[in-house]
């Protein structure tokens, strides 16, 4: 950079004077030999002498000159970036200089971060060349930039809506943004959009230019495009969420009223083993007393007591079994209750319910899912009822039976206490037996 200090001290002071035609610089030397050989020694090779009239070319090796910030907003092309830049006249009065290896930005050749001259003319560039990229393809069913044209510098697009065709020249652009706010990171982030994450983004995009666009002047698009990035990625991105929500919340009340269908199949299942068992129990109940009115009309006194005690082995086996059979699906009823909540924790911690905008759409989950849970207490309760039933009128008919064989009320009582315990327990055994 020395050497750029050097020709500017050099050339300021001589006031020179700009020939666009030629893309020269010229100024007026006493002693033109010397000043030549000075420029040639600061490496700018490209410098002739008439007279003591001195022309330096613009355009080095290694150097983009420009005279002032119009010149350098006229001539600045993509490629110029691959060499080091100098504008030696600037609305600050000092020279403004471009390393290209670094990147970096001097004013006065004093670093400066936040002046963005440079960096927003590449970008600007860069936005030219993605959209390049995007130009029409015959293998995609999607195409953001319809028609690329280099020749007239004009990028098209079209849509369905009333406006139906943008054009946005690019030639006659001129890259003045403000130098106060880089442009690169909305650059990244509508790059972003078009990753095949993003798929149907850049459909909100273009939408979003035919808002903002058409009623700019022609000229002056190129830039608005740029400028006006920032909110049109806001919108597409706000309208790109609307779109996916509407999809994503269509998607999960699907896959939950699947869900919800399953349980209720499952239950139902459930509830017909206990019906069938409702069914079984009267019958049981009505045979049971038959076959004990037939045996108690015996004329044998042992015959009759040995069948009463048969009866009543057979029916504690009944009773305990039936039981038992109750309590499994008591457990399948509560395991099928924790796997349902579990499925909605599951659901409930969806990305979806974690924005504000959702909220309302998360109320219509929580309400299926009260209306399953009192489904599930609802069984509980029939299945509770049911055994209290069971246990109270088979206890009542063991001990009836057993009263007829000859056993005491004070021996009767605390077996039908140990009866009802026992079959409590028997029936609270499966699920205190899983839940260990």
């Amino acid at each position: 950079m020395q050497n750029i200090v050097a020709f500017c001290n050099l050339i300021i002071p001589a006031a020179p004077e700009y020939n666009q035609q030629d893309g020269t610089i010229e100024f007026v030397a006493d002693q033109p030999e010397l000043i030549v050989e000075t420029l040639q020694d600061l490496q700018i090779k490209q410098v002739d002498s008439i007279g003591k009239n001195i022309q330096i070319l613009l355009d080095q090796n290694d150097l983009i000159i420009f005279f002032n910030e119009n010149d350098f907003f006229d001539r600045i092309a993509p490629n110029n970036f691959e060499c080091d830049l100098l504008i030696i006249y600037t609305s600050k009065g000092v020279p403004y200089f471009f390393d290209h290896t670094s990147g970096e930005t001097y004013i006065n050749f004093s670093f400066e971060e936040r002046d963005y001259l440079f960096s927003n003319v590449q970008i600007y560039f860069n936005y030219i060349q993605f959209l390049r990229t995007q130009d029409h393809q015959e293998d995609k069913p999607f195409y953001f930039v319809d028609h690329f044209n280099d020749t007239s510098d004009q990028i098209i697009f079209t849509s369905s809506k009333k406006e139906g065709k943008l054009s946005i020249p690019f030639g006659k652009t001129r890259p003045d943004f403000n130098r106060d706010k880089s442009l690169k990171s909305t650059f990244e982030q509508f790059k972003l959009a078009f990753d095949d994450q993003n798929r149907h983004l850049p459909k909100f995009i273009k939408y979003e230019l035919f808002n903002f666009l058409p009623k700019i002047d022609r000229d002056e698009r190129m830039k608005a495009f740029i400028e006006k990035m920032p909110e049109m990625l806001h919108n597409a991105q706000q309208n790109f969420e609307i779109y996916l929500n509407d999809l994503s919340l269509d998607k999960l009340k699907s896959e939950y009223r699947d869900s919800q269908e399953q349980y209720f199949t499952k239950l139902r299942e459930l509830l017909g083993k206990v019906i069938n068992q409702t069914i079984a129990f009267p019958l049981s109940i009505t045979v049971t007393a038959f076959a004990t009115f037939k045996v108690t009309d015996s004329s044998q006194p042992l015959t009759t007591v040995f069948l009463l005690l048969l009866i009543v082995a057979a029916f504690l086996v009944f009773t305990f079994y039936t039981t038992f059979l109750l309590g499994i699906q008591q457990d399948d009823v509560r395991e099928l209750k924790s796997n349902f909540e579990d499925d909605f924790a599951k659901l409930a911690r969806n990305k979806f319910f974690e924005k504000e905008s959702n909220i309302e759409d998360s109320k219509h989950f929580k309400e299926a899912k009260q209306k399953v849970l009192k489904q599930f207490s609802k069984f509980n309760l029939a299945v509770k009822i049911y055994f209290i039933i069971q246990v109270f009128f088979n206890t009542l008919f063991i001990c009836f039976i057993l009263f007829q064989v000859g056993m005491s009320i004070k021996w009767l009582v605390p077996l039908g206490i140990l009866l009802v315990t026992a079959l409590y327990f028997v029936f609270n055994y499966y699920i205190t037996h899983n839940t260990k």
